[in-house]
Order: C-alpha cells, then sequence, then structure tokens
C-alpha cells in the first residue's frame, strides 16, 4: 500500500453487514447488493465503493488470490485504541494514450460537532492498467489509516471522499459514517475503596 495518511491518536465492532466481493477470473462486486445497502456510489461507466475494515492484511491476501467470493465486515462502530482502514474498490475508469487510469481521492473526516478531524490531502487510489473485462475492479492502490485516540469526542463521525477520474475529468462523492463509542470506565478496584478501620480508642 503506498500514498496513504495516517493519524496516531477505532476498538473496532464488527456488525452483521457485510460486504460481497466475488472472483471470478478477475475480481467483481455484487453491484445489486451494493447498491440494496447504499454502498455503491455511480457516475456510468464509472463506479467505486469506500470499504471500511479492521483487517487490511486479511483483504490484501484476500485480494492477491481470490479463489473463492469473500466477505469483508463493514465496519459501523468504533473504539478508542484498534486500527481502521478506509480503502476504496473501483472500475470503469478511463484510459489514457498510454492504456493507463489515473484516479486520485481527496478525504475529508469530521467530527461529531462538524469540525474537521482529518483536513483533506489528496493521494492516489489508482494508476495502472484498467480491468479489461466488463465490471471488472481493482482495489485502490492508496488508503486512509485511523486510530482514535481516547480523548477523540464520542459520536457520529464522517468520511467524506471525492473520487476523480482524472483522465474523464468524472468525479464521485462517497461518504461513510462511523460512530465512535463512549470510553467505558476503568473498573473499580474494591479494596482501593474499601473504608479503613476506625482506630480503637484507647483504654481508660
Amino acid at each position: 500500500m503506498s500514498n496513504w495518511y495516517k493519524r496516531s491518536g477505532l476498538m473496532v465492532l464488527l456488525l452483521g453487514q457485510s460486504l460481497a466481493l466475488w472472483a471470478q477470473p478477475i475480481w467483481h462486486l455484487d453491484k445489486a447488493w451494493l447498491a440494496e445497502h447504499d454502498l455503491l456510489v455511480q457516475a456510468p461507466p464509472l463506479f467505486a465503493t469506500l470499504l471500511a475494515t479492521a483487517d487490511e492484511a486479511a483483504v490484501l491476501s484476500a485480494w492477491a488470490a481470490p479463489a473463492e467470493p469473500v466477505v469483508v465486515p463493514v465496519v459501523r462502530q468504533i473504539r478508542a485504541g484498534d486500527p481502521l482502514s478506509l480503502m476504496f474498490v473501483l472500475g470503469g475508469c478511463q484510459v489514457n494514450m498510454t492504456g493507463h487510469c489515473v484516479v486520485q481521492v481527496q478525504m475529508l473526516i469530521s467530527r461529531p460537532d462538524g469540525s474537521v478531524y482529518v483536513a483533506p490531502q489528496p493521494f492516489a487510489v489508482w494508476q495502472g492498467v484498467a480491468p479489461t473485462q466488463r465490471d471488472g475492479v481493482q482495489l485502490g492502490q492508496g488508503c486512509l489509516r485511523l486510530t482514535f485516540a481516547t480523548d477523540d469526542p464520542p459520536g457520529e463521525y464522517l468520511a467524506a471522499a471525492e473520487l476523480w477520474d482524472k483522465v474523464a475529468d468524472r468525479r464521485l462523492l462517497l461518504e461513510r459514517s462511523f460512530r465512535l463509542l463512549p470510553v467505558s470506565p476503568a473498573p473499580v478496584d474494591p479494596s482501593a475503596t474499601a473504608a479503613s478501620p476506625e482506630p480503637a480508642a484507647p483504654s481508660p
């Protein structure tokens, strides 16, 4: 993975929803499932989805050798401390004179109050040969990695990404929200709060 932005300072809870990525001779998206769950953005022929995963290494490993359908959990709730990777799966990009696509993204992460958590920073999502088969897709070469700090305010965070096919000058706006759960209070040590015995009164 190249061209990624890391913020130091999301324990990730995986819900029942999942993203189905189907492997044929090359990768394909289950577009009907994605559209049903409002996860697919299209400006035909360009289409993309924003994939949130707690296990980037597993996604990369599965993508490198797609032997059968792979189901990747969609992260909706998060806690401070564990990493989260925001990755892009895309297809339908236009090729230039050399047969290559050039796709860039800018992503903004907003706090629950609307203030900026991660400022927009452009990075390459795809620079290379486009899939040759109809509806073929690519896993983006760049991603955004996040780790929320314990002092970050809990609530709904919004990831807004503008994906730009620079050859076709075509843009997509992808959004994904995450709820940062409140930090659980530390368990109380009963021995630390037990009342000290009253000193015995002196004998007369």
